[in-house]
């Protein structure tokens, strides 16, 4: 059976499962069902955006079930794809870092890519090329140009889910049953669980070394965002003290600013308004990645912007980004509406995150003990009086709670039987069955030793 990992992005950068499904074979059929099943275990919830190799049926799939998602190819495939089709080519660097990398990674507009192909397949003559062809008329699944308006959390490959693939990959094996490969997928899950709770008790109680002390939009920033995050928007600061306003405009309200890099001929555009503090660049960084570019950066500063306006803080990329989450099951669909394992589902994301804030201090922790015991109390009653039984009890003592708490699921050994042809007498070691050789003693008598 073939393994299908869903592999996604935390609000620290790592990896996250969502899911795996087992398929029988790579049809359309297949992957309908894997994206069906998926689609309804996130409540309906479709991606942003989905990262696949170029596979057609998978392809088909996507744009059955998942017609609004941004399906982009995977870069990296496309590179090792080119080293067999376009070889001869990439082993000269002109072709590599003046065309090649550039359309894969460096063009930032439409224009821009449909000038740099006309001129490598001009220079080049591969106007006629079957592979490079076929890869034009995909170009916006791959080409960075087109794929700027959604975001993608700067994620160009699949790679970052390699690594977990690759778990599953080597404890497979053809003698694994289902029932053990489940176990060892909630180990997986549970580490990266354990992972990130780690993370978020980091965030919460380390403190960061801010690059520029004086700088209020890095302290917002360090306020807000997770660890790692902040490193990046940090970065981005960083370099913006490199990005110089080459020409300004002005029209009512809104500023137009034209920006560069030092030793760099490519502009960008930044477009500032006063009114409501609304900043837009032409490199589109924060439509893919979710925090503000160099640009728009260097525009705050020149206008003494001391924080990060509140419509650019994207909130899966803070430390709050668990904090009132529900699951979107749809208002028309009644039938997940009575699922109990939903109905649990939202109550436990609630139930963790008053938790969570309550474990700050004694006080929180006293409060929220005596409104769930309270809670408990009303729950029982409310369900005592609307069936009639007396029977319903939720109130249980402290010892069955802890009973219940530390109760798990045990899966014992099948019990052992023994094959046949083994006989019942205990086995012989290697050196017990290695016989001496009998030595000879005076009068031609030989014991045995």
């Amino acid at each position: 059976m073939i393994c299908a990992p869903f592999v996604g992005l935390n609000h620290h950068w790592k990896n996250v499962l969502f899911g795996c499904a087992f398929l029988l074979d790579e049809t359309i059929a297949s992957f309908v069902w894997a994206f069906q099943s998926f689609l309804e275990a996130m409540g309906n919830k479709a991606p942003k955006t989905i990262f696949i190799d170029q596979d057609h049926a998978m392809a088909n799939a996507i744009k059955t079930v998942l017609p609004n998602t941004n399906h982009r190819l995977c870069v990296w495939h496309i590179a090792k794809n080119a080293t067999h089709h376009i070889g001869h080519l990439l082993r000269n660097p002109s072709f590599r870092d003046n065309y090649w990398h550039k359309l894969l990674y460096r063009c930032e507009s439409e224009f821009e890519m449909e000038n740099v192909w006309k001129a490598m397949c001009l220079e080049w003559s591969l106007g006629d090329h079957k592979w490079l062809n076929n890869m034009y008329q995909l170009r916006h699944k791959w080409c960075p140009a087109f794929g700027r308006d959604n975001f993608s959390a700067g994620i160009r490959s699949t790679q970052k889910s390699e690594s977990t693939n690759n778990v599953f990959q080597d404890m497979a094996c053809k003698t694994m049953t289902l029932s053990e490969f489940v176990n060892h997928y909630e180990k997986q899950a549970e580490k990266m669980r354990n992972s990130e709770v780690v993370d978020d008790f980091e965030c919460a109680r380390g403190e960061l070394r801010i690059m520029v002390e004086n700088s209020g939009i890095l302290k917002h920033a360090a306020n807000l965002y997770t660890h790692v995050i902040y490193w990046k928007f940090q970065d981005e600061f960083l370099h913006a003290l490199s990005v110089g306003v080459c020409r300004s405009e002005i029209d009512g309200p809104v500023h137009t600013y034209i920006v560069a890099t030092e030793s760099s001929e490519r502009r960008h555009v930044v477009c500032f308004s006063s009114s409501d503090l609304t900043i837009t660049c032409s490199c589109k960084l924060f439509e893919m990645r979710g925090w503000l570019c160099r640009h728009t950066l260097c525009i705050l500063r020149h206008v003494n912007v001391t924080s990060i306006p509140s419509q650019y803080i994207l909130k899966r990329w803070t430390k709050a980004a668990k904090q009132g989450i529900y699951c979107d099951v749809g208002q028309s669909s009644h039938a997940v509406v009575k699922s109990k394992t939903l109905r649990l589902k939202r109550l436990m994301q609630l139930a963790f995150n008053v938790m969570n804030i309550s474990a700050n201090d004694d006080v929180s922790e006293e409060l929220t003990t005596t409104t769930l015991l309270r809670l408990r109390s009303h729950i029982t009653n409310k369900m005592q009086s609307s069936t009639g039984n007396d029977h319903i009890n939720f109130l249980v003592e402290s010892d069955e709670a802890e009973d219940v708490e530390n109760y798990e699921i045990q899966i014992l050994d099948p019990l052992r039987r023994r094959p046949k042809g083994v006989p019942n007498t205990r086995l012989k070691g290697a050196s017990e069955k290695r016989k001496r050789k009998p030595s000879s003693c005076a009068g031609g008598t030989s014991h045995k030793l």
